[in-house]
């Protein structure tokens, strides 16, 4: 898209000891036009520290857009509190299928021209439209928003099983559910990062890349041994019914800012336990 536009692209450098954004110099100018930027890197599960790539924006004029689709499953997300013009994630990492979600500010989401077929609707939602939108390219997929809508009430289920008192107000008492999930969520993850970090950092040989404590990360990891390939790594892993899987998952910078062609991927989330933990931690040392 670039080169058929015309723009350069620019990479805010990455820090290889941690895996974090280099936000030291990010000489943003009134020609960037769009900067944007990752809430959860899917490679190391680093969570760069986005607010003041997107106050430097702001203050360049600039269009602030995240990637939230790593970040979704370990954590609540305030657009408001972000302060950000779009973000983007996908239900299927949440616990839904694959459907793609894109929060847009109204004013950007009202005067900015999408690709659509031209006998649809050129509005944003509403009960004039039936509901359809400028954004939709064709007949919605209810079928998929039919799981994204469980996996939301999933997720607020939680909140009312296992997280604070919530409001009996239906429209904040869904929201407060659902963030009261995500804490619980979160506090979860933070105990199986701390075993496996502790775990990993006791097998010779062994390199966990990225941030090397509990916060400032989601309980996802790239991981080197000494000596084997990461393919053989995740083989000998999956052998032991361990789910993992080795390659660059999409991250060609991370993995070439560390010198890797690929790398061993372990990760948890809230359904895992500390068994789980100690079985993978065993599988890796053995492997």
């Amino acid at each position: 898209m670039a080169e058929r536009r015309g723009a350069s692209v620019r990479r805010i450098p990455m820090t290889k000891h941690d895996c974090r954004l280099d936000i030291a110099d990010l000489n943003f100018t009134s020609k960037t036009r769009l900067v944007a930027v990752t809430l959860a890197a899917n490679s190391c599960g680093t969570l760069p520290d986005v607010v003041p790539i997107i106050a430097a924006a702001k203050a360049a004029g600039s269009l602030t857009y995240l990637d939230a689709v790593h970040f979704a499953p370990h954590s609540g997300i305030d657009v408001a509190a972000l302060g950000c013009d779009f973000l983007v994630c996908s239900a299927y990492k949440f616990f839904g299928p694959h459907v793609g979600v894109l929060y847009g500010r109204r004013q950007l989401l009202q005067n900015l021209q999408p690709m659509k077929l031209r006998p649809s609707t050129n509005d944003l939602p509403s009960q004039q439209t039936a509901f359809g939108s400028r954004w939709e390219i064709g007949t919605p997929n209810f079928e998929g928003l039919a799981g994204f809508t469980a996996a939301v009430e999933y997720l607020a289920s939680l909140g009312l099983r296992f997280g604070a008192q919530v409001p009996p107000r239906q429209h904040a008492r869904r929201r407060e559910a659902i963030l009261a999930g995500m804490n619980c969520i979160s506090d979860h993850e933070k105990t199986l990062t701390e075993r496996f970090l502790a775990g990993t950092s006791a097998i010779p040989g062994v390199t966990v890349h990225g941030v090397p404590s509990k916060e400032g990360r989601t309980p996802t990891f790239c991981i080197t041994k000494e000596g084997r390939r990461p393919e053989a790594l995740a083989e000998a892993l999956v052998a032991r019914g361990i789910a993992c899987g080795a390659g660059n998952f999409y991250a060609l910078e991370t993995a070439r800012a560390l010198g890797l062609d690929s790398f061993l991927r372990v990760g948890f989330v809230h359904y895992n336990t500390l068994h789980d933990v100690d079985r993978a931690l065993t599988a890796l040392e053995d492997a």
